[in-house]
Parts: C-alpha cells; sequence; structure tokens
C-alpha cells in the first residue's frame, strides 16, 4: 500500500499482437516488393542491420552492404520517404574501400549520444564518433576512433591490451551502445569475434571491464558447459541502462541478463533466456525437453538484435525469421514472449512466413537483425528483405 506523501507513477506501454502487419515500409514503395536497391538515393536501403532512435536527434538506420548510416530527422509516416542525411561517402573503387575518417566498410550500428554518433565501423575493426550537432552529416569527419591507432589504419583485432581503450585493437565490432549511469556516461562494445563484450566508464577509459572472459588475454568462445552464465560466443546486440545489461550471444543461440551491472571480470549474466539450461548451446531448444511446440516457442536461433524502451524488451530471432517482443524483462527462460512478429504464431519459423524468399508481405521477415522499441512503435531492419518495417501501436496500455 503507498504511504501518505508516495506517488503513484503510470507508465503507457504500447501494445502489440502476433503476426501483426506492418503500418510504413522505409526502402519500398509496397510491403510485397524490396527491390529499391540499386543506386544511392536517400530512399535506397539494401542491408539494413540496425534502427535506433533519439527523440531530439531521429531514426537511424544502418545500411550494411551500402557502407552508410541514414538519418531520418522524424519516424517516416510513409512509405519508401527519403532520408534527410547520412554519413558514409560512397567508396569510388568498391573493390578497394578508402579508409580514412569519412568512408565506412560494412558498418554495423549507430546510436546518436550527447550530442556525437558513434558507429560500429564493421569491417574497419573501430568505432568512429561523428560530431551530430552539425547541419549535414554527410559532410562530417569522424573526430574519434576506437579499435585503431589513427583513421587511416584498419588492421585485424588483437587480444591483449595494457593501458585502456588506446591499446584495444577490435575485431568486427557489430555494436555499441552508450548509456548514462549515476550520471556518468558509459560505453560499451560487442568485440564480436573475440567474443568479449568491453564496458568503461568514459572518465575512465583506462579501466576496461570484460564480459565474456576472465582478462584481456583471452579472446575465444567459451562453452556453455563449462562457462554456463560466463560464456559468450560472438556477441552481437547490446542494451543497457542504469541497472541492466543485455546482451545476444549468438552462436550460443541465446539471450544474457545482467540485472545488475558487473563489477569484475568475466562475471556471469543473472539470467538467460533461448536455452532450457545454462549449460546448451544448440538452436532452438534442441538439448531441452518438451514438445516440438514448446522448443519453437522458447527456443532462439542465431539471435542478432535487441532492444527495450526501458520496460517491454525485443529481440530479433534472426534465422527464425521473427521478433519476440516481452512487455517486461523475461524473468528465466521459460518466460515465453507476449508477441511473434513476422510468424502466425510462436512456433512457425518459415520464411517470409511461409511466402518463401520472394514473396514478402507486410506482415512477413526474413533473416531480420536488428529490432527497436518506441514509446509507440515496433522498428525492424528486415535485413534480407532490403526493408525497414514500422509497426504502429495497436492500442495503449497503463501500467503501474
Amino acid at each position: 500500500m503507498l504511504g501518505l506523501n508516495e506517488e503513484v507513477k503510470f507508465t503507457v506501454l504500447p501494445v502489440f499482437e502476433t503476426n501483426q502487419a506492418a503500418s510504413v515500409v522505409i526502402g519500398s514503395a509496397l510491403f510485397t516488393k524490396g527491390d529499391n536497391v540499386a543506386g544511392y538515393d536517400l530512399n535506397v536501403i539494401f542491408r539494413p542491420s540496425d534502427v535506433t532512435y533519439n527523440k531530439d536527434f531521429g531514426l537511424l538506420i544502418t545500411d550494411r552492404s551500402k557502407n552508410r548510416v541514414l538519418k531520418f530527422n522524424e519516424i517516416p509516416t510513409e512509405n519508401n520517404q527519403t532520408a534527410d542525411d547520412y554519413f558514409g561517402l560512397q567508396h569510388p573503387d568498391t573493390d578497394n574501400p578508402l579508409v580514412d575518417n569519412q568512408h565506412l566498410n560494412e558498418p554495423s550500428n549507430a546510436q546518436y549520444f550527447n550530442g556525437d554518433v558513434y558507429i560500429s565501423d564493421t569491417a574497419n575493426y573501430r568505432i568512429l564518433g561523428i560530431n551530430g550537432s552539425a547541419e549535414n552529416l554527410h559532410e562530417q569527419a569522424a573526430h574519434q576512433v576506437i579499435g585503431q591507432v589513427d583513421f587511416i589504419t584498419s588492421n585485424e583485432g588483437e587480444c591483449g591490451f595494457e593501458s585502456g581503450i588506446e591499446d584495444i585493437r577490435l575485431e568486427e565490432p557489430k555494436s555499441i551502445h552508450k548509456v548514462m549511469r549515476a550520471e556518468n556516461a558509459y560505453t560499451l562494445i560487442s568485440d564480436t569475434e573475440q567474443s568479449r563484450v568491453l564496458v568503461w566508464k568514459d572518465t575512465d577509459p583506462e579501466n576496461v571491464l570484460i564480459l565474456g572472459q576472465d582478462n584481456d588475454e583471452r579472446c575465444y568462445g567459451k562453452h556453455p558447459y563449462t562457462h554456463k552464465l560466463a560464456s559468450i560466443n560472438t556477441p552481437r546486440g547490446l542494451w543497457a541502462d542504469e541497472n541492466n545489461i543485455v546482451m545476444v550471444d549468438r552462436y550460443n543461440h541465446r539471450v544474457l541478463f545482467w540485472n545488475a551491472w558487473p563489477e569484475q571480470n568475466g562475471q556471469s549474466a543473472g539470467t538467460f533466456y533461448g536455452q532450457y539450461q545454462d549449460t546448451h548451446l544448440n538452436p532452438n531448444w534442441e538439448d531441452g525437453s518438451g514438445s516440438q511446440t514448446q522448443k519453437l516457442t522458447y527456443g532462439l536461433n542465431n539471435p542478432m538484435g535487441v532492444s527495450s524502451n526501458g520496460y517491454q524488451l525485443c529481440v530479433a530471432d534472426t534465422w527464425n525469421h521473427r521478433v519476440l517482443v516481452w512487455n517486461e524483462f523475461p524473468k528465466n527462460q521459460f518466460d515465453r514472449a507476449e508477441y511473434y512478429i513476422g510468424q502466425p504464431n510462436s512456433s512457425s519459423i518459415q520464411v517470409n512466413a511461409g511466402g518463401g524468399t520472394s514473396n514478402m508481405d507486410r506482415d512477413s521477415l526474413r533473416y531480420p537483425e536488428a529490432c527497436l522499441l518506441t514509446d509507440e512503435q515496433l522498428i525492424i531492419a528486415d535485413t534480407q528483405n532490403a526493408r525497414v518495417l514500422i509497426y504502429n501501436a495497436l492500442n495503449k496500455v497503463v501500467n503501474q
């Protein structure tokens, strides 16, 4: 019971439904076609790998195959809307990509934070920071690089580092996430091909915490049978707030949850979703008990993306051609999602909901790599269909 001076706090959450049809498509004029992939016009999307949103900045769509990040000042409300700006100049020779402070090579994600745009420039083995406050993003040059000694080097990753982020050499980083915690800015990076997540406070860049490994000299995927929830194999999407860290453990086919921020290297996650036990590693609950329907309802297959609006959670279950949405964070591996987007039910995992590779529609997905939850929408990078889909909430519910 509330005390006399306690304030009742309510949150209004968007409501969706399984097999919901999208409201808006980006990258195509029609929901049934995804062939707007030629050229570099700002309504062209080829392989969208991430979507992020900041109400003061806009929507960012990372297009891996076009080597750029598109910026929309507002979330589009009409099909095939043209982006307002971009970062990532077109390579004059696509077989020999330029390495400098204005070009990208297979970027995986981008985020606006405190005036800057941060991009995981994956095939250049680095993270870039760009001034996001400038009027023309496409004219800007990156002012920060993490993972390389300068802007013209793109050496492959190395495991060890001695003096913080200046010495870190990344191997195909797939995600960067920035967050405020206790009035301090923190950085989290999925150092994907070195099977670790790096975490540090921006004012203390020499003190780097490592998840997935015991120390900076280890950079290999661990087997859950031995290491359980301390293991990571090819981390992808990241999300964090002041109290939680959520990470997609792709090749262990699960999502890991640190319900309190870790304090030491190699610290185990608190909970997980996607496997029957914390020692299992095969897709779709293959190692667990139950019917095939149960396994497909609770299992994951090569998940890649994760996002939250602070209350609800979405996971891009990429190789199952669907996105799972919970109205609150799952408490354990048996806490199934409320909504299964892209499929007619919780146990269907067909390409384009059974339509095959060439028959897409507004209610189907094909290898979606990222999802985004706002206060009013669910937005999905429908990667192999070469489009981004926006699902407007069907209703809203008051959550106390």
